[in-house]
């Protein structure tokens, strides 16, 4: 019987021989290192393209944004500008209507008519005879009757249009009481004067009070719209 020599190498043995644990595990393990860095720099290349594509995407918007003016300063405020303009526009409707000249001009013409009117009352006949009596009444009359037909117009007309109503308004009054007047002053005997009392009464001196109340409603009614104006457009900017 022969026995076997321990020492010998058996080639069916090598073959069936298990590997120690520590080369299976050395073997089996992989090294993580390169592939988280390469997943990282992946990462990191996905958020800047990310931030890159956000970046071009405000871009092409702040590009073909319609609304954004190109030539508008970002740093100027609207609100400032509305200020701005709102003040000038107060201090506008603060000026003076007439140059500090026209009161002196006008005191010193009205204080200089005082001594004719005494001169002429001293002077003048009491009766006289004029060559175009009839002219002069009918001229006068023609005028009268344009500023009441005007003052009519102006009435009938839109709202908007009846701010003009004032001056021919004004003027119409101050016709009127011309014409009543020098048709009392100017009666050739009782019964003239009688007429003349009784139409001016009546007629023309009615008319005119009326013609003046339209013109004082409406210089209020435009004093209410001034005064509202700067209410409105601080509304309208809100």
């Amino acid at each position: 019987m022969t026995h076997a020599d321990p020492t010998s190498t058996d080639p069916t043995s090598e073959a069936f021989t298990p590997h120690s644990n520590s080369d299976s595990n050395s073997n089996s393990t992989i090294d993580p290192s390169p592939y988280s860095a390469t997943s990282t720099d992946s990462d990191a290349d996905a958020d800047t393209d990310s931030t890159t594509g956000t970046n071009s995407n405000t871009d092409s918007a702040t590009d073909t944004d319609p609304n954004t003016d190109p030539n508008t300063d970002p740093n100027t405020d609207p609100n400032t500008d509305s200020a701005t303009t709102l003040t000038e526009a107060e201090r506008e409707a603060a000026m003076p209507a007439v140059a500090a000249w026209v009161g002196f001009v006008f005191v010193c013409g009205g204080v200089a008519v005082v001594p004719w009117t005494a001169y002429l009352a001293l002077t003048l006949p009491l009766t006289s005879q004029s060559g175009h009596y009839r002219l002069a009444w009918v001229g006068f009359d023609l005028l009268l009757a344009f500023t009441l037909l005007h003052v009519g117009w102006i009435a009938a007309g839109a709202p908007t249009r009846t701010d003009r109503v004032e001056l021919p308004a004004t003027a119409a009054g101050t016709l009127l009481l011309v014409d009543a007047w020098f048709d009392t002053t100017t009666s050739a005997d009782a019964t003239g004067l009688l007429e003349a009392l009784l139409f001016a009464l009546l007629a023309e001196l009615p008319m005119a009070a009326v013609c003046f109340w339209i013109a004082h409603h409406a210089e209020e009614i435009r004093q209410r719209r001034l005064r509202l104006l700067p209410r409105l457009e601080r509304l309208s900017r809100r």
